[in-house]
C-alpha cells in the first residue's frame, strides 16, 4: 500500500467517525436518541442535566477531532498522522469519560474504543511510512563501536 492509498484510507475512516459523531451530537441535541427505559437515568447524570451541552462536548471532543483528521489525511497533509493519533485518543478518553459520567454501558463503547484504536494504530502506521525510509525513526545517536569507551 502506497503512502497516498494509505493516507486516503485514513481519511475515509477518521471521516467515518466524524460523521458518526456529528449525528449523535445532533441526535443529543434535538432529542432524536432515546435511551429507552434509561433515559431519565443517563439525564440525571449528564452535567447540568443538559443533552445540548452533551451534543456539544461530543462535536467538540470527536467531531472536529476525526473531521480534521479526515481532512489533513485526504489533503496529505504532513502533520495528517499526528492529527489521526490524536483523533483516535480523543475517541477513546471520550468513551472513558463518558463510562465514567453516566455509568451506563452499551455495546457501542467498546466498539467505538476499537474504532479509536484502529485509527490511532492508521495514524502511526501512516507516520511510520513516512519516516522509514528517511531513517528516522528509531535512529538515535550514532554510536561509534570500534573504539571502547575508556
Amino acid at each position: 500500500m502506497t503512502r497516498r492509498t494509505l493516507q486516503r484510507t485514513n481519511a475515509v475512516v477518521a471521516a467515518l467517525m466524524a460523521i458518526g459523531g456529528f449525528a449523535g451530537a445532533v441526535g443529543l441535541i434535538g432529542g432524536g436518541i432515546d435511551f429507552g427505559p434509561l433515559q431519565e437515568t443517563i439525564m440525571d447524570r449528564v452535567p447540568l442535566g443538559s443533552p445540548v451541552l452533551a451534543g456539544l462536548a461530543l462535536t467538540v471532543a470527536v467531531g472536529l477531532p476525526m473531521t480534521a483528521a479526515a481532512l489533513t489525511s485526504w489533503a496529505g497533509y504532513r502533520f495528517a498522522d499526528q492529527v489521526m493519533m490524536l483523533a483516535g485518543t480523543a475517541l477513546v478518553g471520550w468513551i472513558a469519560i463518558e463510562i465514567m459520567i453516566v455509568r451506563v454501558y452499551s455495546w457501542m463503547q467498546p466498539a467505538c474504543v476499537g474504532y479509536g484504536l484502529l485509527v490511532m494504530l492508521l495514524g502511526w502506521l501512516s507516520y511510520r511510512r513516512a519516516h522509514q525510509s528517511s531513517g528516522i525513526i528509531g535512529a538515535g545517536p550514532r554510536v561509534d563501536r570500534t573504539h571502547p569507551v575508556s
